[in-house]
């Protein structure tokens, strides 16, 4: 605990990330004043999200020490299968269950009034217009009232268009960034597996089918910036013959796709979860990951006002985060670069060498970095040798 110190940490943003961060805060820090600004009027809302997160992910936060996974937790799910541009696919079966789909809804509510519980301080209908060296100011969008505010630390967990990270001299570059479009949808489902069409028309990333159960799934795409989603979801569901019976909601959102940088901290702001695009390039996925940034935070956060160490230090603490994000990233440029029918090869030669079967054992969803090793031990690799070199010497 901080022991005299009073000192107000703003954060914008009251999705999962900002308010597991606040919850962090001040629950380790009863004598700081934690306050989160949310433009939305409550927490949970507005999502265009999969909900699909690695089990193992989720249980090297601390969160999940926290959390009962039964509350929020709408299915489990230990199967995969990855459709080539074509007529190939990898099934992937493993013996145990490997991911969560969970109900976002409840998750962010639950933590809204986890973080509640400690007396963080949540303002909701309040949207942060600017942002200066040590106050910032914001509009309350009931009554259209401006007011300023003073901070000693400003967190940015705002999502891709994060107004903290504009504040900040980043060198960043969203032009990666996919526009996702999802319905969620009544039919016949296997509620078991996950299915992933690669090719088009989801340019750059991939098209899913997520089951919540046999009669209801989430099924979406993923597309570059500046085509049309929608176009793309009807493109997606005739080529490949996607079945159901009813529409029940649909949602789009930005997923922020990036080379990690060096950089996270500015004086006295700092970044996390979407805001700093701590996001799998190869899945989109990034509540696991922002999970950890805000642990992360913490530590940097206290060890800055208590201790008046530098608030970078919190680069250190996220680097073996980044050597992750920056794998993902590696795989995503080099398989979605690939034409449709160099891709159809590349699943052909990754089928030859029984990968599927491998993925069942070794896989993991957030950490390539442990079975990568594992796999270029198979016999069979040498088979992707020039595949390989072409990989570790892509950018």
């Amino acid at each position: 605990m901080i022991r005299g110190i009073e000192k107000r940490i703003i954060i914008v943003g009251a999705g999962p990330i900002g308010l597991y961060c606040a919850y962090l805060l001040k629950k380790n820090n009863p004598s700081i004043y934690v306050s989160i600004f949310e433009k939305n009027s409550d927490s949970g809302e507005n999502i265009s999200c999969g909900g699909l997160i690695s089990k193992d992910g989720f249980n090297n936060s601390f969160l999940s020490k926290i959390l009962d996974p039964k509350d929020f937790v709408i299915n489990n799910l230990g199967a995969v299968k990855i459709y080539s541009p074509y007529k190939f696919f990898l099934d992937i079966n493993s013996k145990k269950d490997m991911a969560y789909v969970i109900d976002r809804d409840k998750f962010d509510k639950i933590l809204r009034d986890l973080a509640k519980s400690v007396g963080v301080e949540i303002n909701y209908n309040c949207i942060v217009e600017k942002i200066y060296s040590n106050n910032l100011e914001y509009k309350d969008l009931k009554t259209s009232i401006k007011k300023e505010i003073y901070f000693d630390v400003l967190v940015g967990a705002d999502g891709p268009n994060s107004i903290v990270r504009k504040s900040i001299p980043f060198n960043y570059d969203n032009s990666e960034n996919i526009h996702a479009y999802q319905v969620l949808a009544e039919g016949n489902f296997n509620s078991k597996k996950v299915f992933i069409y690669l090719g088009a028309p989801s340019k750059s990333f991939f098209s899913w089918i997520i089951p919540i159960n046999k009669n209801l799934a989430k099924i979406g795409v993923g597309s570059i910036l500046g085509q049309n989603p929608k176009e793309v979801f009807s493109s997606f569901i005739s080529k490949r013959n996607i079945l159901f019976t009813k529409i029940v909601s649909e949602s789009s959102g930005i997923i922020p796709i990036s080379k990690p940088f060096k950089n996270y901290v500015f004086k006295n702001k700092i970044i996390i979860g979407d805001s700093a695009f701590f996001v799998k390039a190869t899945t989109g996925g990034g509540i696991n990951f922002g999970l950890l940034s805000c642990e992360y935070a913490q530590k940097a956060i206290y060890d800055f006002l208590k201790y008046k160490k530098p608030l970078s230090n919190y680069n250190i603490l996220i680097s073996k985060l980044l050597k992750e994000l920056k794998l993902h990233y590696k795989i995503k440029k080099y398989i979605f670069s690939k034409t449709d029918p160099e891709l159809e090869d590349f699943i052909i030669k990754l089928k030859s060498i029984d990968l599927d079967k491998f993925l069942e054992k070794k896989g993991n969803m957030d950490y390539p970095s442990l079975f990568f090793t594992k796999l270029f031990l198979k016999p069979k690799i040498f088979k992707l040798f020039p595949e390989i070199i072409k990989f570790f010497k892509s950018s």
